[in-house]
């Protein structure tokens, strides 16, 4: 039993992470050194998505503007949060669904069966994030902020995994309920990721200085602080950290990332922290 668990927690660190299919038990895997690596490592996985994401944003920006008007903002804020999507193939938001069809009491089976499909609490919290998502990269975009955005928001919901999997649980790990992720690496990649948003919001092309540097940072902070609080409250509701638990990890850390990085900070705050 104890070994089932501890694969099962590795197929799901993967499955987190690639869009690729997923080989059956009986065909193996990485040992649990490796997944544990693998997954400790996610955020610096999400800064490459986070890049080619912006990437695309920006070119539609540049190829949808009307001559003597605003460059276009929701139509590639909408292509690139279709676009994380479909590198994940939608894992994500499926299992945002079935964790929001299982908090409203829907049986996990049903959810899972093929024949249960989404059940209405799956199909409005799908329609929320996206919509929320969409609208707060909008007017990041906007604000002439959005390429930060995304690679904050990208390293933020990879961040989630990583913390994720280094929590005790023995639905993580069958070995004396350790994590997946040593807590060693886990601080490294945390401190390390600050510093990646940091140097983004610093050296962004489209007006980069220290304000926007520590509103990526700040935007990260609470973003990952919300992911821990969903964590606590969802692996008890859901019994572990199971594929729906993370998905839902992923999409709610990048929607506060988002919308974090679409507000705009109170004066005193930056005249407070940047004197």
């Amino acid at each position: 039993m104890g070994r089932r668990t501890d694969l099962a927690g590795r197929r799901t660190a993967i499955a987190a992470l690639t869009a690729l299919p997923l080989p059956s038990p009986a065909a193996g895997g990485p040992d649990q050194r490796a997944a544990g690596r693998l997954t400790g490592l996610a955020p610096f996985g999400g800064l490459l998505l986070g890049l080619a994401v912006g990437l695309v944003v920006v070119t539609l920006r540049v190829w949808t503007k009307i001559p003597g008007e605003e460059p276009q903002s929701i139509f590639p804020a909408a292509a690139g949060i279709a676009l994380l999507a479909a590198f994940t193939r939608g894992h994500h938001l499926t299992a945002l669904a079935s964790a929001a069809d299982q908090l409203a009491g829907r049986p996990a089976a049903s959810t899972a069966s093929a024949g249960g499909g989404i059940g209405a609490p799956g199909v409005l919290a799908v329609l929320f994030v996206v919509l929320i998502q969409v609208t707060a990269l909008n007017t990041a975009i906007t604000a002439h902020r959005g390429s930060v955005s995304i690679l904050v928001a990208c390293m933020a919901s990879r961040l989630a995994i990583t913390l994720a999997y280094a929590m005790p649980s023995a639905r993580v790990s069958a070995t004396g309920g350790r994590g997946l992720v040593p807590a060693r690496l886990a601080v490294l990649v945390t401190l390390a990721v600050l510093v990646l948003a940091a140097t983004a919001g610093r050296l962004d092309y489209d007006g980069g200085d220290a304000t926007r540097a520590l509103r990526a940072v700040l935007a990260l902070l609470v973003a990952t602080l919300v992911a821990l609080a969903a964590h606590h409250l969802l692996t008890r509701r859901l019994g572990g950290l199971t594929e729906p638990v993370v998905g839902a990890l992923v999409e709610l850390t990048t929607l506060v990332a988002l919308v974090m990085m679409a507000m705009r900070i109170p004066d005193v705050v930056m005249d407070t922290l940047l004197p």
